[in-house]
């Protein structure tokens, strides 16, 4: 299995990546990358318009939610064939209309592209490690944290390696997969969508010079987040409420990002998400709490499943 390594945002349009929470999933051996947890979005996030998405095809519809039928780490497993034999094989079917194909070009040339540009650590001072996981695996965080860095390392060379045999130009499509497997209607794709900016529209100075294709990227995510939740999948409710915490791709909003938190909640119970809502009614008032547990609700019902 391929775990997906993201890039953070650029500082004109992201949301900072504060800490990794690294998952016990970091020592399975289904894992390729153990050194790294998938940052697909609890920074889910993204758009201004709440309207309902269009509709879709029911071929389009099955494809939404086939990637997540296992789950995020699911939508990311790319098959155990050496990447100058796999790449040519996804070419075809990709060039075919395959979303899946697309989907899965863009998380190898994605990690190329990712693995030729990073150079520092994967890990910090600020890196938590579950106590759990330390636990498990019988080391201290120090020794945990040196032990990933370690394989993250040897990972990347070979990696790099595979990569360098990929036709020229390749990783130049990087986001032209991204964004066709988005727009044509794969969920994994418009769920990661809002942390590329840099690699859709380009890096923080072109960005600068381009507010209307940061304004059309921003629309985007966030057309492809609202889709998601009217799916009822709750990783795009668990982004659209840092979306509106945050207030990069769409203007800030407390009450909706506690009620998506909320609703995420409710749909899909998970360890910490209680504790998530206490710590953002902390910047909240009495009355802008009791909105968003009205609203959350009604969130959950405008879904389509």
């Amino acid at each position: 299995m391929h775990i997906e390594r993201q890039t953070p945002r650029s500082p004109y349009a992201s949301h900072s990546l504060v800490v990794l929470i690294l998952v016990a999933a970091t020592l399975t051996a289904s894992c390729s990358k153990p050194e790294q947890a998938s940052a697909v979005p609890d920074a889910r996030t993204p758009p201004q318009s709440e309207s309902p998405s269009t509709a879709r095809s029911p071929q389009i519809s099955q494809q939404l939610s086939d990637p997540f039928a296992g789950g995020i780490v699911a939508a990311q497993r790319i098959p155990e064939i050496p990447l100058p034999d796999l790449y040519p094989s996804l070419l075809a079917r990709a060039e075919t209309g395959d979303l899946e194909a697309k989907r899965q070009l863009f998380l190898i040339l994605n990690e190329c592209r990712t693995n030729l540009q990073l150079h520092e650590p994967s890990y910090g001072p600020d890196t938590i490690v579950d106590p759990e996981l330390l636990k498990a695996a019988g080391m201290t965080r120090e020794q945990f944290l040196a032990d990933q860095q370690r394989r993250s390392l040897l990972s990347t060379d070979q990696t790099l390696k595979q990569c360098g045999q990929l036709p020229a130009g390749a990783i130049e499509d990087t986001a032209k997969w991204l964004t066709e497997a988005a727009e044509g209607g794969d969920a994994y794709a418009r769920l990661a969508y809002f942390n590329y900016v840099d690699l859709v529209v380009g890096s923080p100075q072109e960005q600068l010079k381009s507010p209307d294709k940061v304004e059309k990227f921003n629309a985007d995510s966030m057309r492809y987040l609202h889709g998601l939740a009217d799916q009822r999948i709750p990783e795009a409710f668990d982004s659209l409420s840092s979306a509106y915490g945050l207030g990069v791709i769409t203007p800030k909003d407390p009450i909706r990002a506690y009620a998506y938190k909320k609703a995420a909640g409710d749909m899909a119970p998970t360890q910490g998400n209680e504790r998530v809502l206490q710590i953002m009614s902390k910047g909240m008032t009495n009355e802008q709490i009791s909105r968003a547990k009205e609203l959350a609700p009604l969130l959950v019902q405008r879904s389509v499943k």
